[in-house]
């Protein structure tokens, strides 16, 4: 047993070290700056609306699947530096609501908007309308068209 005990103390001291370096990156982040001021909603969901396409491209290297996901959904709003999205099913909120899916469409919205959020999903109970409203019904005469056409946006 004496002869590994140098072992064992080498180790804890590497660990002690290690440790050390651990506190002062904590610290750092600590005296990270702070978020930028808070979102403003309109703005921010019709920034989002405007580069959604953007936002849709830069989720398929993570997973083909989710882009298709996030096509069909749309920005609801946008408070506290949390912006949530709409979406139609439940099936389609507990696909996005993954952390990995999460961290890495927060990350891509960082960039956009050129402020820290993160995301949240939610069952959009009017989906329909607001899902046509994000597609562009309500830009000059589109809305008009469908109603004298009897026609639905897709």
């Amino acid at each position: 047993m004496i002869e590994q005990l140098p072992l064992e103390l080498a180790c804890v001291e590497f660990l002690l070290d290690k440790n050390t370096d651990i506190m002062v990156n904590a610290k750092e982040i600590d005296q990270a700056p702070p978020v930028k001021k808070s979102i403003d909603n309109n703005q921010t969901v019709n920034n989002l609306s405007a580069n959604w396409s953007q936002v849709v491209e830069q989720t398929k290297p993570l997973n083909h699947s989710i882009s298709t996901l996030l096509i069909t959904s749309h920005p609801l709003d946008a408070t506290n530096n949390i912006i949530t999205i709409g979406v139609e099913y439940d099936f389609h909120k507990e696909q996005l609501d993954k952390s990995k899916v999460k961290n890495h469409l927060s990350g891509i919205l960082t960039k956009i908007l050129d402020n820290k959020v993160s995301v949240a999903f939610i069952v959009d109970e009017n989906f329909k309308d607001n899902h046509q409203i994000f597609k562009g019904k309500n830009e000059s005469g589109v809305g008009d068209a469908l109603d004298t056409f009897g026609g639905e946006l897709m």
